[in-house]
This record gives structure tokens, C-alpha cells and sequence, in this order.
């Protein structure tokens, strides 16, 4: 009796959090498969296809990749000759995407990626200029809403902490969730957003649409940054 009730407990819990999490950032992703194809465009405009070798980081950056090629030669690629990228998740990291609602290709669609890449769990790269602190530079950045990225893109920031999650025998079902992203609108540099900012910086981020600012900025919620992303995107079409 007790196993049942804990089953439906379960279940109702896991529903309510999925209606409440609609809208969604991807997890990131930091292990790729090393047998499926990588693809990459070159800011030369050339494109290579390739099975990933080797990543080697730096500060949580790429800094190199060595793949091998179609005739089984191994290649070095560094991040500064990438335009965009789409890495081959690993089968764990697969797993643990599995779940995440922006996936579903049914329900999402990019105007600027390859939608049928991202469906198969690819992850997606790209070149941009990024603020930190005061320089600006220019990094390879892991998108972590390919599915609704027209207007806002939100970028993975390796030494964001994380809210405390709540889960039900092991299992995560809330929470878990970044205290900070790299956030980019439009043309601009991407910057460092954080939980603790969100509120007061609300209006401003969002000063281009008074609709969305109407809505929402009396108690604007980290945790709705993807809605707001949505929301913005549809708006200002």
C-alpha cells in the first residue's frame, strides 16, 4: 500500500513540476560521443564533418579539439577558426536530455538552426563576443535554448552555482536550476546574468517590449526566464 501511494506521489509530482517547467533551458552538455559525426562551419565558410578525437579545456573553455577525418587522420581545430558547431551528445548525456520539454520537436522550432541536428541531440555552438568583466572577447559559447533562440540566446555558464533541488527517491524533480547564464538579445555581447539581479534589472532587459515588463514586472522569477524568452520572441516579431 505504502509502494502504491508512493508511486501516485510520484506521478502527480513529476506532472506538476513538467506543467510548471513548460518552458525550459537544455542541461549542458560537457561529454560527446566519439562515434557519431561532429559538424562544424568555419568562419572561412568551409564546413567539416568528423568523429570528435579529443576536447582539452581551458578555464571550462574549448580550447582544442582534434578530430579525425574520413580518411581516419587525425586533425586539430581551434575554437578561433569555428563559427558554430553541433557535437554529438554522449549516450549519458543523451539520457539525461531525454526528459527536457524544448526537445520535443513537435513543439519547438529554430528559424536559425538545424532543427533536425538538434532532435537527434545535438549540441549546438557558436562564436560571439561575450563580456567579461571589463573586456569583451570573443568565445565559443554552448547555446542552451536551441529551440527558442531567434531573439534571446542564453549561453551555459560553466561556474554558475545551483538552487537546491528537491527529488523523491533519487530522482530530481524541481530545482537543480543555474544561478546564472550568459545572456545575449539580438546583435549585442552576451553578459553574465544572475539569479540575484533579475528582479531589479527586469524593466531594463526588457525596456523594448512594455508588454512583457507590464506583465510580468510587479514579481518578475528567475525561474521564468525561459517563458519571458518566449513570451519576448512572439511579441516582437
Amino acid at each position: 500500500m505504502k509502494r502504491t501511494s508512493l508511486i501516485i506521489l510520484f506521478v502527480l509530482a513529476s506532472s506538476f513540476v513538467m506543467n510548471l517547467n513548460a518552458q525550459q533551458f537544455n542541461n549542458p552538455s560537457n561529454s560527446f560521443s566519439q562515434k557519431k559525426p561532429a559538424y562544424f562551419t568555419m568562419k572561412d565558410g568551409s564546413t567539416v564533418e568528423a568523429t570528435i578525437s579529443r576536447l582539452s579545456y581551458t578555464k571550462a573553455q574549448i580550447d582544442e579539439l582534434v578530430v579525425k577525418n574520413s580518411e581516419g587522420e587525425k586533425v586539430k581545430i581551434v575554437p578561433e577558426e569555428i563559427n558554430f558547431m553541433y557535437l554529438p551528445q554522449s549516450a549519458v548525456e543523451k539520457m539525461n536530455q531525454a526528459n527536457d520539454l524544448l526537445n520535443d520537436a513537435k513543439r519547438w522550432k529554430s528559424n536559425t538552426l538545424d532543427n533536425e541536428k538538434i532532435e537527434k541531440g545535438y549540441v549546438y555552438f557558436e562564436s560571439t563576443d561575450v563580456v567579461i568583466g571589463k573586456k569583451t572577447n570573443t568565445l565559443l559559447m554552448q547555446v542552451l535554448n536551441p529551440g527558442f533562440c531567434s531573439k534571446v540566446k542564453v549561453y551555459f555558464d560553466p561556474y554558475a552555482t545551483e538552487t537546491a533541488s528537491v527529488g523523491i527517491g533519487g530522482v530530481k524533480l524541481a530545482g537543480g536550476d543555474a544561478k546564472s547564464y550568459y545572456f545575449k538579445k539580438g546583435s549585442e555581447a552576451a553578459y553574465k546574468l544572475a539569479k540575484r539581479d533579475y528582479k531589479k534589472e527586469f524593466s531594463e532587459i526588457w525596456s523594448d517590449c512594455p508588454a512583457l515588463v507590464e506583465k510580468y514586472g510587479n514579481d518578475p522569477k528567475w525561474l521564468d526566464l525561459p517563458l519571458h524568452i518566449v513570451e519576448y520572441s512572439e511579441l516582437m516579431k
